[in-house]
């Protein structure tokens, strides 16, 4: 998996930086914390370690859930697709690696 990464300098008030900086720091990595928390939890993590996916439709059911709290109010609906695509990236990655420890026991067996 190939990642892009651009970087840029944010030219702007001091007032519009904090307000960013809060919107990046607190409010999209707690969503990320929390929906990562949500999936380690779910009953039916077993099923999706076995598919080698979630459904996307349940980190979205999840997100829409955990967005319903009063401390997401205001957060651009960007922020949550960044926070959504992250857990999706990091789960598609672990599954990779789950996949392939399987795979060598099997061989050892």
């Amino acid at each position: 998996m190939a990642v892009i990464s651009i970087q840029c300098l944010l030219q702007a008030t001091e007032e519009t930086l904090h307000y960013l900086w809060n919107l990046m720091i607190e409010q999209n990595t707690l969503l990320v914390s929390e929906i990562l928390e949500k999936i380690k939890t779910h009953p039916e993590l077993d099923v999706w370690i076995v598919q080698g996916y979630i459904p996307v439709e349940k980190i979205d059911k999840i997100a829409k859930q955990l967005k319903q709290q009063p401390k997401y109010d205001g957060m651009p609906g960007r922020f949550s697709t960044s926070a959504k695509t992250l857990v999706k990236n990091i789960y598609k990655s672990w599954f990779v690696v789950q996949r392939k420890k399987r795979n060598q026991r099997r061989r050892k067996k």
